[in-house]
């Protein structure tokens, strides 16, 4: 990594290069649109969240119908959460070992059956728990490959003035999957459970079908070369070879070269800091409000929809990250979103009494966070040279998941002593600190725009 904390050029792609109509290598209006590579990935990607988002329901479901008991479904949804934080730990290290797009196919294909496998298991009469979630296991664990994956290829075909709307896209995906696909499950199970557990390996085998092809990744990842630094006579290295995986270092050396890249770097030290101490506060947060209201007599759909008005926040904000990001400093997205939602959560410790008040509320904090995951994911992909993306965006997650599990057991814990008002306080605490943290780090606080940073990766 530089020793600098980001990189400036005053023309980050040429605009008078004579393109050929019809290719990759043309200047569409809308880049993204005509990248069928980046579209193919952001598809599979969207059928897996869905499969992925039904979960919740399709587990419990299953759970109680073998055994009847709320407490065990409890667990088997906690070994599937321990499986994806510690799968997700090294997941970037993996996929920087293969190509990402072989990846994906690994991570579909292995979802696919395990959801088969667990159809098969409710379709035999089984009650074996422990069968259940050893298959659950292995396609959560399969799962954790999907993300870098996709931040290898946007890496390697998508130009650094499009990061922020390919970021958007990922960002209003992963939202509405995440408001639709609870609904969409309980629907589905209303009917059959069966049914549902087909559905979920259909949205996977579709998601398998639509994976880009290794020609699509290629050429596009020349198109992007080409638009900056051809290579002599017109030429270009080629990208199978460019993008190769470094195989020769044994997989602990490579996730410790991630882990390296992050601390050699002050902004990815401080992104690692601001985003773990945030993600505290935006997990225990919502399981406060979510005990509050259960013990005020609320209905469990009322909690849905508080936590839906979040989800609707993120969607809407997910629109307007393009248009912010082409205009605006990556610093300044970053602390905006962080002041809002710190705003936000603080206001909550005084009018979470008030249902709708606390709802309207969250819709707005959740409005910037697209921009600020947008910021992040844009300066990564930008400044990380495409064989360590996986591993550094691995290794910058390993602080924001494993303070997941502190926060849910603080809320708990902490509501019980203290009630919702001060509990509520102490999170928005974190995310006050988080927004500290934004504006003292010179990293963070002298970001430039996206069109600013130079993309090593062309």
């Amino acid at each position: 990594m530089p020793s600098t904390p980001h990189r400036y050029k005053h023309s980050t792609f040429s605009r008078n290069k004579r393109m050929t109509p019809n290719t990759p290598t043309s200047a569409p209006k809308n880049p993204l649109r005509a990248n069928t590579a980046f579209q193919r990935t952001a598809a599979a990607l969207a059928l897996n969240q869905l499969s992925d988002a039904m979960s919740l329901i399709t587990i419990t479901f299953m759970v109680i119908a073998m055994n009847g008991s709320p407490e065990l479904a409890s667990l088997v949804l906690f070994c599937c959460s321990f499986t994806a934080i510690t799968a997700g730990i090294i997941s970037g290290t993996i996929v920087d070992r293969m190509t990402p797009r072989r990846a994906l196919i690994l991570s579909c294909t292995t979802q696919t059956l395990g959801w088969v496998g667990v159809l098969a298991l409710s379709m035999s009469g089984s009650r074996s728990i422990v069968a259940l979630t050893l298959i659950l296991v292995l396609l959560t664990a399969a799962s954790q490959l999907d993300y870098p994956s996709e931040q290898k290829i946007i890496a390697a075909t998508v130009p650094v003035t499009d990061l922020g709307r390919a970021s958007a896209i990922g960002q209003a995906r992963e939202s509405a999957a995440n408001l639709f696909g609870a609904p969409i499950a309980g629907f589905i199970a209303g009917i059959s459970l069966h049914l549902l557990l087909a559905a979920q390996g259909l949205l996977n085998l579709v998601a398998l079908a639509v994976v880009p092809s290794r020609r699509s990744i290629d050429q596009y990842r020349k198109a992007k070369n080409n638009s900056d630094d051809p290579a002599p006579g017109g030429s270009t290295v080629s990208a199978t070879d460019s993008a190769a995986p470094e195989t020769t270092s044994g997989i602990l050396a490579d996730f410790k070269d991630g882990w390296r890249r992050v601390l050699a770097d002050k902004t990815l030290l401080a992104i690692a800091a601001v985003t773990g101490i945030a993600n505290f506060a935006t997990t225990g947060i919502p399981l406060t409000l979510i005990y509050y209201y259960q013990s005020a007599g609320f209905s469990a759909l009322w909690v849905g929809v508080l936590m839906g008005a979040f989800g609707a926040g993120v969607l809407t904000g997910s629109t307007l990250v393009g248009f912010l990001t082409d205009r605006l400093a990556l610093s300044t997205l970053g602390i905006c979103a962080v002041g809002t939602i710190a705003a936000g959560q603080l206001a909550a410790v005084f009018i979470h009494p008030t249902f709708w008040a606390t709802a309207v509320v969250f819709a707005l904090a959740g409005v910037p966070l697209p921009a600020f995951n947008a910021s992040i994911m844009a300066y990564v992909n930008a400044t990380t040279d495409e064989a360590a993306i996986g591993r550094v965006h691995s290794a910058l997650g390993v602080p924001v998941m494993a303070l997941m599990p502190a926060a849910t057991l603080a809320a708990g814990v902490l509501f019980g002593a203290w009630g919702a008002g001060t509990t509520l306080l102490f999170f928005a605490v974190f995310m006050m600190l988080s927004l500290v943290l934004m504006l003292v780090q010179p990293g963070l606080r002298t970001l430039p725009k996206l069109s600013e940073l130079e993309d090593v990766n062309s």
